[in-house]
């Protein structure tokens, strides 16, 4: 199902074809709350990038996915064939490590920083960094794009949306909290179906 085409169908199922502007933000907001949880169609296997020798931060300016990206499961740089796994620290570490620095080397840390990755030490060659873990994709704003929480979370995606409408626009709070109750019951389908499935190897086509 495409953006416009999800719009359409909530303007009629509510009957408020007067509220086109109110049910497109909600739609994203429904799918930023979704990312925030595990499922089969949201999982990121493989995703690469190369370092640059010397740059230590990291965002869309390198690949447009890496501002999606949700949990990190796993982070890692591949050294003459071997995996080495990178440790999780804190912005503020890695910043107060590089701070007046010049130094470089084989990274060994990382940190999300402003929706983008920084890395310590910063790298003295073009280390490939691969992720794995999971993906709101990016945001939907013209009538014709999709992603798969429009797909296989299609459902999900849509309660949650009319829920906001109902509850924060039209005031319908009886009717809101039966959405809700729609979306807890859609995401519990869910998340039982992804406890039975296995990782996707959605790469950085994912966009």
């Amino acid at each position: 199902m495409t953006f416009g085409a999800i719009k359409t169908r909530i303007a009629d199922e509510l009957v408020r074809p007067d509220l086109a502007s109110q049910i497109a933000l909600a739609v994203n907001d429904a799918i930023k709350e979704a990312a925030s949880y595990r499922f089969w169609f949201n999982e990121v296997r493989g995703l690469t990038f190369p370092l640059v020798q010397g740059q230590s931060f990291y965002d869309s300016t390198t690949l447009a996915s890496i501002p999606w990206l949700g949990k990190i499961d796993a982070l890692w740089i591949t050294v003459n064939g071997q995996r080495r796994n990178l440790t999780l620290a804190s912005a503020l570490t890695i910043d107060s490590w590089n701070e007046g620095s010049a130094m470089t080397g084989e990274p060994a840390y990382y940190a999300r920083q402003a929706n983008g990755l920084v890395f310590y030490m910063p790298p003295n060659a073009a280390y490939t960094v691969t992720i794995d873990g999971t993906t709101r994709f990016a945001e939907l704003v013209n009538d014709s794009d999709d992603n798969a929480y429009l797909t296989e979370g299609e459902k999900y995606v849509r309660a949650l949306a009319k829920a906001q409408v109902l509850e924060d626009v039209i005031r319908d709070f009886d009717e809101a909290d039966r959405q809700w109750a729609m979306a807890s019951r859609q995401r519990a389908i869910l998340s039982a179906e992804s406890g039975g499935r296995t990782a996707t190897n959605r790469n950085e086509a994912f966009l």
